[in-house]
């Protein structure tokens, strides 16, 4: 055992590496389970709804075979012990934004979860990382209301635009 409690890298491999690997090789199956069942529509060029989630199936299936590989090459790396202070800001971030996002709309709810997300990592305050948040969600919120012309919950602040 070492001092995180793992085992060590033993004829099995690294077992917490071995887990993540195939957590990545089931999450590329679902993606590509889920976007085989897409409607296709008929196109010259062959790319459809189901091209990028391929794509993304694809770049998973690679990383989840390269972290197996890496589980018994004996090449991971001990990443120490994780800040588990940052998780609650991460999820508060995350319920903030689900709790905020029909009511404030998109723009203040994603500035309030990049705050609060930031904060689990810098040191700053949350006053700070604030106003960062909602600049970067309004570009974001203009980029594609008005750049995409998708359809994004609105509040106050998009109902100034």
């Amino acid at each position: 055992m070492s001092e995180h409690g793992f085992s060590g890298h033993g004829r099995r491999g690294d077992v917490p590496t071995l887990l993540i690997g195939a957590f990545l090789l089931l999450l590329a199956g679902l993606t590509v389970y889920d976007a085989s069942h897409l409607r296709q529509p008929m196109t010259d060029v062959g790319v459809g709804p189901s091209t990028f989630p391929m794509l993304i199936a694809a770049g998973l299936a690679v990383l989840g075979l390269l972290t197996l590989k890496s589980a018994f090459g004996h090449h991971t790396v001990n990443l120490g012990v994780p800040n588990a202070g940052a998780l609650p800001w991460i999820l508060g971030g995350l319920v903030a934004n689900i709790v905020l996002l029909d009511t404030a709309g998109f723009t203040l709810a994603t500035g309030v979860m990049f705050a609060l997300s930031a904060r689990a990592f810098a040191r700053k305050s949350f006053l700070v990382l604030l106003p960062a948040g909602i600049l970067a969600a309004l570009a974001a919120y203009i980029g594609f209301r008005f750049g995409l012309q998708l359809s994004l919950p609105e509040g106050p602040l998009e109902a100034l635009l």
